[in-house]
C-alpha cells in the first residue's frame, strides 16, 4: 500500500512538473517572439527614417542641378543678347523653375511613401509579436490547468491512499 501511494505521488510530481515545464517553455518561446518582433519593428523603423533622409538628399541634389540649369539658361540669354528678365528667357527660366520644384516634390512625396510604407509593416510585426505573446500566455495557462487537471484526474481514480498492486 505504501508502495502504491509512492508511486501515485510520484506520478503526481512529475505530471505537474511537467506541466510546469511546459508552461514556462512556452511563454519563454512567446517573449522570444516578441523580442525578436519587436527587434525587427525597430529595424524597420530606422529603415524608414534612413528612407525618408535619402530622398531629401535627393530632393536637393535636384534643386542643386536645377538652379545650376536655370544659371546657365541666364547666363545663355545674356550671352545671346537677351534680356534675361524678359521674353522667352523669363518664360523659359520659370518653367524650368516651376519643373524643378515639381520634381523636387515629387522625390520627397516617393520617400514619404516608401517611409510610411515600412512603417506600417513594422507596425504589423510589432502586432505579430504582441500576438505571439498572448498566444503563448494561453497556452501555459493551458498547459497549467492540463498539469493541474491530471493530478485531479489522479486523486479521483484513487490512485492516493487506494491499494493496487505493482506486477
Amino acid at each position: 500500500m505504501a508502495e502504491a501511494v509512492v508511486i501515485a505521488a510520484v506520478t503526481a510530481a512529475a505530471a505537474v512538473a511537467g506541466a510546469g515545464v511546459s508552461a514556462y517553455s512556452a511563454h519563454a518561446a512567446g517573449e522570444q517572439q516578441k523580442n525578436a518582433a519587436d527587434f525587427q519593428a525597430k529595424e524597420m523603423a530606422q529603415q524608414a527614417k534612413e528612407a525618408q533622409m535619402q530622398a531629401g538628399m535627393a530632393a536637393s541634389a535636384q534643386d542643386e542641378r536645377a538652379l545650376r540649369l536655370i544659371s546657365s539658361i541666364r547666363a545663355t540669354a545674356a550671352a545671346s543678347g537677351l534680356d534675361p528678365t524678359s521674353g522667352s528667357a523669363l518664360e523659359t527660366e520659370k518653367t524650368s523653375s516651376q519643373q524643378a520644384k515639381i520634381n523636387s516634390m515629387y522625390t520627397r512625396y516617393a520617400g514619404n511613401l516608401q517611409a510610411q510604407g515600412i512603417q506600417s509593416q513594422a507596425e504589423l510585426v510589432t502586432y505579430g509579436g504582441k500576438n505571439a505573446l498572448a498566444a503563448s500566455n494561453y497556452t501555459m495557462a493551458g498547459d497549467a490547468i492540463q498539469g493541474v487537471g491530471a493530478l485531479g484526474g489522479m486523486a479521483s481514480k484513487g490512485y492516493f491512499g487506494k491499494s493496487f498492486q505493482i506486477q
